[in-house]
């Protein structure tokens, strides 16, 4: 690999990395402002939708709804490195 194709990839890697940790940042930080309100572990299915739960609010509440996005999320990335190759 050429010094510009390293240098290119590397950069690369270093603005990826930093999106990642900007989104860590951001679920560490909803995370945190869910487990601070009051009645936050509590689901209801009877909410109105004035009151409805974002999506991320109901990832980080549920474990099993977390980890099946996890899995859906995994393998659409799977599927697009393969189609890169």
């Amino acid at each position: 690999m050429s010094h510009g194709r390293r240098s290119r990839a590397s950069r690369i890697l270093r603005e990826r990395a930093a999106i990642w940790s900007a989104l860590a940042k951001t679920i560490s930080q909803r995370n945190a402002e869910l487990k601070a309100e009051p009645g936050a572990n509590t689901q209801s299915n009877s909410e109105t939708s004035a009151n409805r739960r974002s999506h991320t609010r109901e990832l980080l509440l549920d474990r099993n709804l977390r980890l099946k996005k996890l899995g859906e999320e995994s393998a659409e990335l799977i599927a697009a490195c393969a189609m890169e190759m």
